[in-house]
Formats: C-alpha cells, sequence, structure tokens
C-alpha cells in the first residue's frame, strides 16, 4: 500500500489473493492510514480554530458549536436542507431547533434540556454565525467534510474528546488559561489501574 504523500509503500496484505472488499478495510484500518488521517484532523483543528478565531467566536464557545453542529448532522432532515437556507439567522434558528430536538429524542429533558438549549443559543445571537452570508454554512460544510469523514472511517476513536483538547491548548497558548492537560497515555494508565 503505498499512501499519497508518504515517501515509501508498506506491505500490509502479504502475497494472498483477497476479496476487494478485504482490500478497502485493510487500508481504512490500517496504522498508516489512521496516522495520516489523525495528522490531516489535526491541521483541520488548527485550521478551524484559526478561522473561529477571526470570526471572534470565543474560545469558550467553540466546542459547544463544533458539538451543535455534529449533533445537527445526525439528522437527515437537517443534513439534507441546511444548505438551502437563504439567511444565515435562519440556518441559525435550524441548527438549535434540530440540536434540541436530537437531545429531546435521547432522552434528554426537563432542566437539563433548558440548560444545553441555552447553552447553545449564542449560535443565533453571534452576529459571524447568524449575520454574515456563508460564515456558519461553511463551517458546517468543512465539518461535515473534515471531521464527520473520520468519524465513518475510524469509528472507536474519540474525535470530540481530541478537538476539545485541541481547542483547549490553542486557548491556554492564546489566554493563558492555567489549564493542564493530562497526556492520554497517562489518563488511560489510571483508568486501565482502576479496572
Amino acid at each position: 500500500m503505498h499512501l499519497r504523500d508518504e515517501k515509501k509503500a508498506v506491505s500490509i496484505f502479504g502475497d494472498k489473493l483477497l476479496p476487494l472488499e478485504d482490500y478497502l478495510k485493510g487500508y481504512l484500518k490500517s496504522p498508516e492510514k489512521f496516522r495520516q488521517d489523525y495528522n490531516s484532523l489535526l491541521d483541520f483543528t488548527k485550521q478551524l480554530n484559526d478561522k473561529l478565531h477571526t470570526y471572534k467566536i470565543l474560545e469558550s464557545q467553540r466546542s459547544l458549536l463544533i458539538s451543535s453542529i455534529l449533533i445537527a448532522l445526525e439528522n437527515t432532515a437537517f443534513r439534507r436542507s441546511y444548505a438551502s437556507h437563504k439567511k444565515p439567522e435562519n440556518l441559525a434558528v435550524s441548527l438549535i431547533q434540530t440540536v434540541s430536538d436530537e437531545l429531546e429524542s435521547a432522552n434528554i429533558t426537563g432542566k437539563k434540556l433548558e440548560n444545553l438549549n441555552t447553552q447553545f443559543s449564542f449560535i443565533k445571537t453571534d452576529t459571524s454565525l447568524s449575520k454574515k452570508e456563508n460564515v456558519l454554512k461553511e463551517i458546517i460544510d468543512e465539518i461535515d467534510e473534515n471531521i464527520n469523514k473520520f468519524i465513518k472511517t475510524h469509528k472507536y476513536f474519540d474525535v470530540l474528546g481530541q478537538l476539545y483538547i485541541e481547542f483547549l491548548r490553542y486557548a491556554n497558548s492564546d489566554k493563558g488559561l492555567g489549564i493542564v492537560l493530562t497526556p492520554p497515555h497517562i489518563t488511560e494508565f489510571f483508568q486501565n489501574y482502576h479496572k
């Protein structure tokens, strides 16, 4: 197998002739493919963070925005129709309503749902997201293309957790929040130790 932009090929199948589907699965699940996709995801995270910074989206709201978009994209009706909204404020309202509906479908109700709706409500009032033409739509397009694609290929990887870590890292360097991030191998060690 030789991945694009890689210097050398890697053998993962041996000399056996396999069904076509096995080649595809082997390619998608190979460590080399994961590493390449993961590095692309990290590059996208930095670009997205820079873009959200340009639009003056607060560090504390960036993970909420991404979470809301990923939740809304799980809704078939939203996925099919979000690009057809003529006004950015209508798209923002649709996004929030879809997230609320999806959370309610997941049995999150009452005070918890109210609190979450309050947390996501900044999307309707933020001038970049709800007033500037195509900003929110482009962000949704990019998240669908870059993050959802990774999630679908590498199902069991905690993408949201990694994005949160990356955004905290950028916020930390910008404002000196004083948050110390525990490296993943340490948290994994403690999880296994307590089992």
